[in-house]
């Protein structure tokens, strides 16, 4: 929890404080290719935020500049893959020569919901709060 402030979007810092939680990340990894994923390591970026393991390596985007400043050292990475919780960021002239899955966050809900029981554990919930739609713009 030492880094729940890591971006200035308090959205962004919710989403990363649920992907810290195992069975949310691996739901997630789920959702990209099918196949269960332990062991996830959850990284914050400036632009996205990583899961990755020794199989698997996927990319949250977050936000616009992902492509310029940290695509080029992540896609070759193992079975690498771009996602996005938002239905902007699939719209965006920046990312359209890329291959990038949108995942709904009701889908991403479910997925945890199979995965702990609805019952087991209060963040659930914290899924269908996320504003991920909410715009942020950064100046840099």
């Amino acid at each position: 929890m030492e880094d729940y402030f890591y971006y200035s979007d308090l959205v962004n810092n919710e989403l990363l404080y649920l992907l810290k939680q195992p069975d949310f990340a691996a739901s997630l990894a789920y959702l990209v290719d099918f196949k269960n994923h332990s062991d996830l390591i959850i990284i914050p970026h400036d632009y996205s935020i990583e899961i990755s393991n020794k199989d698997i390596c996927i990319s949250v985007i977050l936000l616009a500049g992902f492509e310029t400043n940290e695509y080029l050292t992540l896609k070759n990475n193992v079975n690498f893959n771009l996602i996005t919780l938002s239905k902007i960021i699939p719209e965006m002239c920046e990312f359209e020569n890329m291959y990038l899955k949108y995942i709904d966050k009701e889908q991403w809900y479910i997925s945890v919901i199979n995965r702990v029981g609805e019952n087991n554990n209060q963040s659930i919930y914290r899924i269908k709060n996320l504003n991920i739609d909410s715009v942020s713009i950064v100046i840099s």
